[in-house]
């Protein structure tokens, strides 16, 4: 089947700076300008009673935008540039820009690719290449729990946000399980060095070895600026830890100065991981389940549906209101699937579908053991 390599730009953002940058992405040409509500849990250092009786700083949550672009890879570095400058991300706290490759596969009729005039920045952001995505998917009030985990490893900042699990939940209920449909994804960019021992430990910790527990992906990143300001309150010293890590990662160029000598751990090395491609469908408001009926019949085990919010210009006849379809399929079961979609009208006017494809090297969930 032939594709079309693109890059998907995306901007974890403090929501004071989500319009400057949306404004910029409309001024440079863009058309199609995705937008998701989420929010990015953060450690108050303060004392207080929670820490009090704890011990632990207090967690709580900012209100954050994710904006998303898709774009000819050749753009990507622009891309960057430009939502770093208008979202003030070097500085610490204020969020993270990163590009994923994706390949797009089909689209609906009268899609176009935008005519792009980017802005001259005096200095382009220090970006990173050696750094690896990870999704998690776990039932909806569980992702705090894992999110304290990282923010206290201080291997990276999650962005957390809502959606709707399907398929697979009816599959474990022949296990008598009650598998809740409500859903919250964890996501985060990480040094591709503390990968592998980031990945176990969410697994472990939230025992997503167990049956409905939750599902675990990286995917892969091609260049990024992370956000490392993983909390607040008072400063005792003249540079914080997040600062400190941030000017050692930019003085060896890189970061695999915190490569562990460790490379992975004994439950690692037992643990049956699984790889794939990950169907990413954006379709219009309500269009998801019935393409995700689709691609069960034709192999899927499941799917996550979450809501997006497109901007584009007035006289654009594609609704504003979107969701986004994410499931993973074995390689081989990929043209069957979105051939599936198509032939149930995807590409149509009803449901106004883009289709791309990414690469998943490694993923995790509970399987039944077959007898």
């Amino acid at each position: 089947m032939f594709s079309i390599k693109v890059a998907k730009v995306s901007a974890i953002l403090n929501r004071s700076n989500t319009s400057a940058v949306v404004k910029a992405l409309h001024q440079a040409g863009f058309n199609h300008i995705y937008l998701q509500d989420a929010r990015t849990p953060i450690i108050n250092t303060d004392s207080n009673l929670i820490s009090f009786l704890t011990g632990k700083g207090a967690l709580f949550s900012r209100p954050t935008k994710i904006v998303s672009v898709y774009v000819h890879d050749k753009h990507a570095q622009d891309v960057i540039a430009l939502m770093a400058n208008e979202g003030q991300l070097r500085i610490p706290g204020m969020g993270s820009v990163y590009s994923e490759t994706m390949h797009l596969y089909r689209h609906y009729d009268g899609f176009q690719a935008p005519k792009l005039v980017f802005p001259h920045y005096r200095s382009s952001p220090q970006t990173f290449r050696d750094l690896i995505g990870i999704s998690c998917v776990v039932g909806r009030g569980d992702a705090d729990y894992l999110a304290r985990i990282i923010l206290e490893s201080g291997l990276g900042i999650p962005s957390i946000t809502f959606g709707t699990g399907t398929g697979l939940r009816q599959k474990i209920g022949l296990l008598r399980i009650t598998i809740p449909a409500e859903k919250e994804t964890l996501s985060l960019v990480v040094s591709k060095w503390d990968a592998i021992e980031l990945v176990e430990t969410l697994i472990a910790v939230g025992r997503l070895h167990l049956p409905g527990r939750g599902f675990i992906n990286t995917f892969p990143i091609e260049q990024g600026l992370i956000n490392l300001k993983a909390s607040i309150g008072r400063k005792y010293h003249a540079a914080s830890m997040e600062q400190v890590i941030g000017a050692i990662d930019g003085l060896s160029g890189g970061m695999e100065w915190r490569r562990n000598q460790v490379e992975s751990t004994e439950s690692a090395k037992k643990r049956s991981y699984l790889d794939g491609t990950d169907i990413h469908v954006l379709c219009n408001l309500g269009s998801g389940v019935k393409l995700v009926k689709r691609a069960l019949r034709a192999g899927a085990g499941g799917a996550t549906v979450d809501q997006l919010r497109m901007t584009h210009p007035s006289n654009d006849l594609v609704s504003p209101a979107r969701e986004r379809v994410k499931m993973m399929v074995k390689h081989e079961q990929i043209h069957a699937v979105i051939e599936a979609m198509v032939e149930g009208g995807a590409l149509g006017q009803d449901h106004q579908a883009i289709i791309f494809c990414q690469d998943v090297p490694k993923a995790f969930t509970y399987l039944r053991k077959s007898s």
